[in-house]
Parts: structure tokens; sequence; C-alpha cells
């Protein structure tokens, strides 16, 4: 079996345990699916994976939603560890290598227990923080999903469709503060807690603290299913 074999298989069975338990992903209360939104947000806020913490633009409808996040390319010491190439199959796995190589960094420091709390080697190394793949943890329950993370040489850009990338990683060379960019179209079914809802009191509360500029449709019209992947990432850079 080759390797491409093998990640098939694996993938196949992920995508199986993720929708018989979508608990897995998005918790179990009643408001899971905004638990997608916000741990995307959380990770701009760790220090230092990106070059600026900026405005954050939050586009949601009914099955759908948007994330811009203005802060700039990664940072070069995450750079450096998280690398896509020609070979790759699926950028969500390349975050989990670059994740299991700083949670083996974190551990192997004598001293670990005294880094900043908010820092990227606490969250990403610890148990508690957030994970840098958290921006592909709803592939397995989506119709749709674009990535887009702003690196030295461009962007890292891949799209999903029922949960299969359409192709590996590619790199798309554009002009534009937004390092990071998600967006997705749940399906209702493995995702309980859906619809999205305009008075969302989670989404209008980060709104109103400033941390979000939000906005609402009352169609899911954010995405168009059948837009290329690289079209759809130009139109919101």
């Amino acid at each position: 079996m080759d390797i491409y074999e093998k990640w098939r298989m694996e993938w196949q069975r992920q995508l199986d345990d993720c929708r018989a338990r979508p608990g897995m992903v998005i918790g179990t209360q009643r408001n899971a699916p905004e638990a997608l939104v916000h741990e995307v947000i959380r990770l701009t806020r760790v220090d230092d994976l990106f070059e600026s913490v900026g405005q954050i633009t939050l586009d949601v409808s009914p099955h759908q939603y948007v994330i811009r996040c203005d802060t700039g390319p990664l940072s070069a010491e995450i750079e450096k560890r998280f690398k896509p190439n020609a070979d790759s199959f699926e950028i969500c796995r390349d975050f989990m290598d670059a994740n299991r190589k700083i949670r083996s960094e974190y551990d192997s420091k004598p001293d670990r227990n005294l880094i900043r709390p908010t820092s990227w080697l606490q969250a990403f190394g610890g148990y508690y923080g957030p994970r840098l793949y958290e921006s592909a943890m709803s592939s397995p329950l989506s119709k749709r999903l674009i990535l887009a993370y702003k690196a030295s040489e461009g962007y890292w850009c891949q799209g999903y469709s029922d949960g299969w990338p359409d192709g590996g990683p590619f790199v798309l060379k554009e002009s534009s503060p937004v390092g990071l960019l998600v967006a997705a179209e749940l399906y209702p079914a493995w995702c309980p807690g859906l619809p999205f809802n305009r008075e969302s009191q989670s989404f209008t509360t980060m709104a109103r603290r400033g941390l979000i500029n939000f906005s609402w449709s009352d169609t899911d019209t954010l995405i168009s299913l059948g837009l290329p992947t690289e079209e759809a990432i130009r139109g919101w850079l």
C-alpha cells in the first residue's frame, strides 16, 4: 500500500468517526457549532503566532461562516516548523505534524512551567491551549471548507468538499493584510445546534467588546459551492 492510499484510509476513518460522533469535534452543548468559530478566533490571540493582532471580520449565515483575520503572515518561528510541500495531501495534517514538533520541543524544556502562558510554545505545547490545526477542525462536518494562511512566500491554501481535499495545498501570491482566512458551510445533520442565530450572544458580545466586526446574512450566500477555491480566496482577501 503506497503512502497516498494509506492516507486515504486513515482520513476516511477520521471522517466516519467525526460524523458518527460530532461531539468529538464541536462538543455537545446546544450552541456547539459556534465553538468552531471561537477556536479559530482564539488562535489569533496566541502571542507571536502571527506578526500582529489585527481586526477580525466574522460573516455568518444560517449554515455558513467566513472569518478573516488581519494579522499579517505567520511568524518566522511558526513558519519554520510548518511547511507544506508538493507531497502534502492535506494542510491539517501538516499543522498536526507541526504541533507534534512543538509539543516535543515544549516537553524537552526543564523550565517549561516558567514559559509565558500566552506564548505560542506554551499554547501549542501545553495541554490546555489551542492547536495549530483548529482552523481545519470543521472539515469532516463541512459541505465546503476553504483555508488560507499567509506565509513569507504567499498564502498556503486548500479547499475541501464533503470533507475531502479538492487537491493538495497550493501557494497563492496575493497582497492583503489578511493572515488567516477560514470559510465553511456546515452540514446540519452532522452539526447539532445549527442553524446559526443572528442574535447569538457569543458573537454579539465579541462584537460589542470590539473584538470582531460581525455581520449577518439571512441566506447562505457567503460561500459559492461551485466557485473554484483560488477564485473564492481572491475574492475575500
